[in-house]
């Protein structure tokens, strides 16, 4: 395992050295996006623990190819935020594309800070998933939003452990690693998002990041080359597997000539 990190972080260094990569590697129902591992958790999802979500057929995992680094991890690398966002502005396959990504986070319990894993995402996330909060509610468009008020939803494990399955718990203020954020909803059981194994514990707009990330993750959020986001496309009627990697690939090249390396 050990080996395979030091795999997975050596393939994101070569690719953000390198000056051509295209987004031409989609694969149907890669909802546990991770380089060398999708391969499992995709058979995992499937046939084993299939993910509550809405019409998971028409989900896509979208990711990074290295054009001059080509198999192995090259093939399945993380995508930057920035070229989420445009692929998902771009692109005519997909009805929607979320992106989202992982970071600890302490949140102060009863004066007590607790570390947890968390998912910052883009404020479709749940939408895209067709998934809806077991109590409260997900996320609004406008608190994905720059200057938003910080919000979060938490899974239904986190609320059972550390706050008694209190309904009463919405529209509580909680601190997240020393900032004020807003319980606004609680998932369904079992729901941890895209990954069939583990997940976060808890859910955060993206507009937040300044808020909660912090080190190389802050410095770097807004950097092309900085492949550390998953985004999961959902097809639209009609629109074929083959119809969307080839669009991807267009849309790989456009940004490359839009954005060159320096």
């Amino acid at each position: 395992m050990e080996s395979l990190r030091q795999d997975i972080r050596y393939g994101i260094r070569q690719l953000v050295k390198a000056r051509g990569f295209s987004f031409v590697a989609i694969l149907t129902l890669a909802l546990g996006i991770g380089a060398n591992t999708a391969i499992f958790t995709v058979v995992n999802t499937i046939f084993l623990h299939p993910l509550p979500v809405d019409d998971p057929d028409h989900l896509m995992g979208i990711f990074t190819t290295d054009q001059r680094n080509r198999g192995g991890l090259n093939t399945f690398l993380p995508i930057s935020q920035p070229n989420a966002k445009d692929v998902g502005e771009r692109s005519q396959s997909f009805s929607k594309v979320l992106m989202f990504t992982g970071t600890g986070v302490s949140m102060t319990i009863d004066g007590k800070p607790q570390a947890f894993g968390a998912e910052l995402v883009s404020g479709n996330y749940f939408d895209v998933l067709g998934v809806k909060a077991a109590l409260g509610r997900t996320f609004r468009p406008d608190e994905d939003q720059p200057g938003a008020a910080g919000v979060v939803v938490l899974t239904h494990g986190v609320w059972q452990r550390y706050f008694a399955s209190n309904p009463s718990i919405i529209g509580q203020n909680v601190l997240l690693n020393g900032q004020g954020f807003t319980i606004v909803g609680v998932m369904p059981r079992g729901f941890k998002g895209t990954a069939a194994l583990g997940g976060p514990d808890m859910w955060g707009p993206m507009a937040t990041h300044d808020q909660v990330l912090a080190g190389v993750l802050k410095e770097l959020y807004n950097d092309r080359r900085f492949l550390n986001f998953a985004a999961v496309g959902r097809l639209k009627p009609g629109v074929t597997i083959d119809q969307a990697r080839a669009e991807l690939k267009n849309v790989g090249s456009q940004l490359e000539h839009d954005f060159p390396a320096p």
